[in-house]
């Protein structure tokens, strides 16, 4: 695991209060019950979060832990790329709800792979944005943000990590709501992203909207992405 101590960050907009960045880059694991209510993370087992930390995220929701893998595995095979909201069974609830989301480990990425062995913009910015938009939704206000690649390939890619602060600085303009996002464990430092919008405050509400479905699936909320390729 990376031990590099991230500085936390504040963005600052005009017309919402300030959003915190905290960083958790060196927690043993996923710590769900400071005041979290959503999670976003990979979907696939692995050398990655989910892989190290899926059983203990299963146990605090409440749900057990084949049922658990059975929708993160399930989305493997997807053709869009696809988000799986799902709801804490907890009694005694601080996660509300969390957001397995597609990764370059699944089919639903053949069409984002170009000419390079670079992670695509569209593909992480997309599904950071609608994931945590749906969070946000159903109540969410203090989010994390833990591995999404489905693997450590893109970890210290910066292609992958300002897609992430692209797309999280978009959602703090338009949903005043969010008050704070960790990053936590792989998660993608976003600082040089999160620094770049405080200094372009201009560019925070430029969010171009694709389509998307979503329909209950086996007691879950599940979300197709239709993202343009553009490379």
């Amino acid at each position: 695991m990376n031990s590099t101590k991230v500085k936390n960050l504040i963005l600052e907009l005009p017309h919402r209060a300030p959003l915190e960045i905290i960083f958790e880059r060196i927690s043993k694991e996923i710590e769900l019950n400071s005041g979290v209510d959503g999670l976003m993370i990979e979907t696939n087992w692995g050398f990655n979060d989910l892989g190290i930390h899926g059983q203990y995220i299963a146990q605090a929701m409440g749900i057990d832990e084949d049922v658990f893998r059975f929708y993160a595995e399930s989305l493997m095979k997807e053709q869009l790329p696809t988000i799986d909201i799902i709801p804490t069974q907890s009694l005694t609830p601080t996660l509300k709800a969390i957001a397995l989301v597609s990764t370059p480990n699944c089919e639903s990425y053949k069409p984002f792979y170009g000419n390079t062995e670079r992670p695509s913009k569209d593909f992480f910015y997309n599904v950071t944005y609608e994931a945590l938009a749906a969070l946000i939704g159903i109540g969410c206000k203090d989010i994390s943000i833990a591995g999404l690649t489905g693997s450590l390939l893109f970890t210290e890619d910066p292609q992958y990590k300002n897609a992430v602060a692209e797309a999280t600085s978009h959602i703090a303009h338009d949903f005043p709501t969010l008050e704070k996002i960790q990053i936590v464990s792989y998660g993608p430092d976003i600082s040089f992203g999160i620094n770049y919008f405080n200094a372009h405050k201009e560019e925070t509400g430029l969010h171009k909207k694709i389509v998307v479905k979503s329909k209950d699936w086996f007691g879950i909320k599940r979300i197709a992405l239709d993202i343009p390729r553009r490379f």
